[in-house]
């Protein structure tokens, strides 16, 4: 498992949130995309959750995908960064600081 999805496992449990899908960009820029949902996003001091793909899709436009041609994957670039989704929180404590 790659660090980034190991550390989102680590900041969804120790905050609750239920999610199928977590992953993790400490500076909000790359993620995977979402094969399941409810999905949430971190930065190092936030989140998004996407309850359902509907969700998700709406945020599309915001968003570069791009395909990792070593696994076969697809990634997405959010081009302003995680924080400047309408749907990000700011989390007390930070999920970083956890």
């Amino acid at each position: 498992m790659q660090k980034g999805m190991v550390l989102a496992e680590h900041y969804r449990s120790a905050l609750g949130l239920d999610a199928q899908s977590a992953y993790c960009d400490r500076k909000g820029e790359w993620y995977h995309v979402p094969k399941s949902f409810p999905a949430v996003f971190f930065d190092y001091y936030g989140c998004v959750v996407f309850s359902v793909k509907a969700e998700f899709d709406a945020c599309v436009h915001q968003m570069k995908f791009y395909m990792d041609g070593s696994r076969g994957e697809k990634t997405l670039g959010i081009v302003k960064g995680l924080s400047s989704l309408s749907k990000y929180k700011r989390l007390m404590p930070p999920p970083g600081t956890i």
